[in-house]
């Protein structure tokens, strides 16, 4: 992986959550799953939202799975899998292209607060027992009262 430096808040740069300014103090940079050896991207969500972000969002995944009484919604998220890392499309975009998937992870985080952020979803699942609790939520799915019968499971 090629380091490459970090910058500094773009000037007038506002938080695209909260609507704080972004300064040295909130400034954040990250590098998605497909660019990790490109450059750093300047983040358009400051360090405290974007830390709320890291600490509920796999927690949201699952209570929309738990919670859903719409099949297309669950079918969406089911597709989607099981969150790992941070993501947010509008704050924290692909930057290289070449993510692929629904949702572009982060794969690399810094603050200029604080330095490296791991930016794996607080509670998120990996490996094998990420794959095993997928699996097991894949046996609830929602029967779509719109789409064709399945003859097999008549």
């Amino acid at each position: 992986m090629s380091e490459t430096p970090h910058g500094k808040p773009p000037v007038d740069c506002e938080c695209q959550i909260c609507f704080d300014d972004i300064d040295e103090s909130s400034y954040v940079e990250y590098k998605c799953a497909g660019g990790v050896d490109g450059p750093w991207q300047v983040a358009t969500i400051c360090a405290t939202c974007t830390e709320y972000l890291r600490t509920s969002q796999y927690n949201k995944y699952v209570s929309d799975l738990a919670k859903t009484k719409c099949a297309a919604e669950q079918r969406r998220l089911l597709e989607a899998g099981p969150p790992i890392n941070l993501f947010e499309p509008h704050g924290l975009p692909c930057g290289c292209g070449g993510c692929d998937g629904p949702r572009a992870e982060v794969a690399l985080l810094w603050y200029a607060g604080e330095g490296d952020k791991d930016p794996k979803l607080e509670g998120s699942l990996v490996g094998e027992a990420r794959q095993a609790w997928w699996n097991e939520q894949k046996k609830f799915r929602i029967v779509d009262e719109d789409a064709p019968a399945d003859p097999a499971t008549e």
